[in-house]
């Protein structure tokens, strides 16, 4: 799974985040579970930034895996 969600995740932050401001990638950290497939912003990603890719991440990331988990 962690080979098919880092090109995607990378492709997702190059689109969101503005390339002069981005760096590298070392401040961006997420959590997976592998046994529901379900991707999220770790909280120790800095806020301003979960705050600018929050909004489409789990569309784009989850895509069809996104269900109310309950």
């Amino acid at each position: 799974m962690e080979y098919s969600l880092r090109p995607k995740i990378t492709k997702f932050l190059l689109k969101k985040i503005d390339g002069d401001s981005l760096g590298d990638f070392s401040s961006f950290h997420f959590d997976v579970d592998l046994q529901k497939k379900w991707v999220w912003i770790s909280e120790k990603t800095p806020m301003d930034i979960i705050q600018k890719i929050l909004p489409d991440f789990d569309i784009e990331i989850n895509g069809s895996n996104l269900n109310p988990i309950g």
